[in-house]
């Protein structure tokens, strides 16, 4: 009786799963996720919340693995998400605190209006077989490679100042490289264009 409620509350089908539509619900805004992530890292690392940046790389500014691990656990059990343990391998990026963020984020594919306003403002130069070619990433996410399935976003800048920005602002799922690929094909990730 409770599970066809749940099932007509969020019109879930029965293969999917309740637990990661309700969790996708409470985890749907990226700023929140941001901030649940740093505060796990003050915890579990007991540092000075200051000390907590995006840009912040783990083995660099923080300490030892271990730490580390637990700071990924602690994040897994408070998202009810898995974090695959090759996640560095996988990802430059996820040795930052900033790469862990995205990385969840994306685990919950949070398209809200404020993050889809933001890539209106960012400019990405997409590289491919015969050149590059620079389009919004806003326009990026919605059409995709096309018949360029090489193609991938390579730099990537701040339309308003001008600034060059780390490529992780692309979600993981959008840059069409070996990273996403991989964690598409594992189930990790879902094909942003399929």
């Amino acid at each position: 009786m409770a599970w066809d409620a749940l099932k007509k509350w969020f019109e879930i089908k029965p293969v999917v799963d309740p637990i990661y539509e309700v969790q996708k619900l409470i985890w749907n805004d990226a700023a929140q996720i941001e901030v649940r992530v740093k505060e796990v890292v003050v915890e579990q690392l007991e540092i000075e919340p200051s000390s907590v940046t995006l840009q912040a790389q783990w083995y660099r500014d923080y300490f030892c693995s271990d730490d580390v691990v637990e700071v990924f656990m602690c994040c897994e059990e408070v998202f009810g998400i898995e974090i695959p343990d090759d996640l560095f391998e996988y990802a430059e990026d996820s040795e930052s605190v900033g790469g862990l963020v995205n990385f969840i984020q994306q685990w919950f594919d949070c398209g809200t209006p404020a993050m889809l306003e933001r890539y209106q403002h960012i400019s990405v130069s997409i590289k491919h077989p015969s050149g590059t070619v620079e389009t919004t990433l806003q326009d990026w996410i919605e059409r995709g490679p096309g018949s360029q399935d090489i193609a991938h976003p390579s730099r990537a800048k701040d339309l308003r100042t001008g600034e060059s920005l780390p490529l992780n602002v692309v979600p993981l799922k959008y840059r069409n490289d070996k990273v996403s690929w991989s964690l598409i094909e594992r189930g990790i990730l879902g094909d942003p264009w399929k």
